[in-house]
């Protein structure tokens, strides 16, 4: 079995940096100004103070500019220009990364859907294969491009629901970095469920798969405790891949 990776992401992430290491050193290089001299004229130099009735006056003021002030106000403002050009690519390319990962995600959740087996009566009374999300998702559009595929000899459906809903018709549960796992989990109890999550210690709370990025390419853990409690079982084919499993309580 082949599971997808995350193409090229290593290398995105790289011109991501790169792309800011160069907006930073290019914003450094603008504003490297030209000498501006402020002179005063026809002003009281005197040290006098508000006791004596007297205060220092300016009357006039003449600010003189370096020579070749005017071309090297043009070279800052095309240097300002560069700076912008340079934002605006970092800011793309970390979308690109990120839509990367999140296309990676769902096809990590297409495999495991497929590689899990629930009992029978987890998906006798059930006309479809049900892939819940519970609070903020992060796929985009991504999930859509499961719907339909045929999963345990079941159409997938994609659902959404808010994090105080009880899942009751999952049978996969990508939990959201916004919502209450611990209440989640509390929730869902032993029911036939996979729990998926990319929230940092899900696996520590009693969650089945999270999500890890490793060297820029995604990957994940599993707790086949967990799995094994709610009665379902993870292919040998899938345990392989994982970055670590965990075993027992």
């Amino acid at each position: 079995m082949v599971l997808h990776e995350a193409p090229g992401m290593a290398q995105q992430g790289n011109s991501v940096r790169n792309a800011g290491r160069t907006t930073r050193a290019l914003a450094s290089g603008c504003f490297s100004l030209p000498d501006i001299h402020l002179t005063l004229i026809n002003g009281s130099t005197d040290n006098a103070s508000p006791s004596n009735g007297q205060a220092n006056v300016v009357s006039k003021a003449a600010i003189r500019f370096a020579p070749g002030f005017g071309n090297k106000l043009h070279r800052i403002t095309g240097c300002l220009l560069a700076v912008l050009l340079f934002s605006v690519s970092s800011s793309v390319l970390a979308t690109e990364v990120q839509s990367t990962e999140y296309r990676v995600k769902t096809a990590f959740l297409h495999n495991f859907s497929r590689f899990v087996t629930w009992p029978e009566t987890a998906l006798q009374y059930h006309t479809e294969f049900s892939l819940c999300v519970i609070g903020a998702d992060p796929f985009g559009t991504q999930l859509d491009k499961l719907t339909g595929k045929v999963v345990h000899n079941k159409p997938l459906v994609v659902k959404h629901l808010n994090s105080l809903a009880l899942p009751d018709n999952c049978h996969l549960v990508f939990v959201g970095k916004d919502a209450d796992v611990a209440e989640i989990l509390l929730l869902l109890g032993e029911k036939p469920v996979l729990t998926v999550s990319e929230t940092a210690e899900f696996i520590e709370q009693g969650g089945m798969i999270q999500f890890v990025l490793v060297d820029n390419k995604v990957r994940f853990k599993i707790n086949v405790s967990a799995a094994t409690n709610a009665g379902l079982n993870i292919s040998s084919k899938l345990l392989p891949l994982a970055v670590s499993i965990r075993q027992g309580h």
